[in-house]
């Protein structure tokens, strides 16, 4: 779970970081490097979200709208104790949206009206962490999901922290968050003879952020 708030020059303050994530996974032993596994995963956000202009806000998101939910049956393989490869060829997903004002645009890829999204489809998800040097660890770990209907969608979640253990409390963060969701629909001003219209379409998301902090280990 994280939430974080920033306020910038005059600006109202406005989220910085607003994730619930569960992840949970139960194997059976193949081999010392192969399991059968079953995989869940949930993520949603505490707060309401929402887009910004220089005068107005749109209201985008809240708690479960949206909501991912996924079940994923397959291997899991682990050569060593930096790597894990997951792949699962029968993967179920849910997205919900149960605020009725989304519901009612269809935001998300949920039919209009409608609060969830089935979909069946195949999954793939990589970790990696290893120690760069003595006080330099990084963590990897990158999310594919590809529905049956259409396998050139692919939606993408690819997500990379490196902190730097400065002293003994002292500790620096770098995480970065890539997203791409064809369902996920982001409005940009475009321009065309003169003309301002709002375009919306999937967008590659991208987030990065430096954190400096104290840390306890017990």
């Amino acid at each position: 779970m994280g939430y974080g708030i920033q306020r910038l020059s005059d600006q109202a303050p406005r989220k910085s970081e607003d994730k619930i994530e569960l992840n949970s996974k139960y194997g059976l032993t193949i081999n010392d490097k192969l399991n059968y596994s079953l995989l869940f995963n949930a993520k949603s956000q505490f707060a309401n979200g929402y887009t910004y202009t220089d005068t107005s806000r749109t209201f985008v998101s809240s708690f479960l709208s949206p909501g991912y939910f996924q079940l994923a049956a397959g291997l899991d393989y682990k050569p060593n104790d930096r790597l894990s490869l997951f792949y699962s060829p029968v993967t179920g997903k849910i997205t919900t949206v149960f605020d009725d004002s989304l519901s009612a645009i269809g935001a998300y890829g949920v039919d209009t009206g409608k609060n969830a999204r089935y979909e069946f489809g195949t999954s793939a998800s990589i970790k990696y962490q290893a120690n760069l040097a003595a006080n330099v660890l990084l963590k990897s770990k990158l999310d594919l999901f590809a529905a049956y209907k259409d396998l050139q969608a692919i939606d993408v979640n690819w997500e990379n922290l490196v902190a730097f253990q400065i002293t003994k409390l002292l500790t620096a963060t770098l995480t970065t968050n890539l997203i791409y969701d064809q369902d996920i629909l982001i409005p940009k001003e475009v321009e065309e003879n003169g003309v301002k219209t709002i375009e919306n379409k999937p967008r590659t998301q991208f987030k990065q952020v430096f954190a400096l902090g104290l840390t306890y280990k017990f």
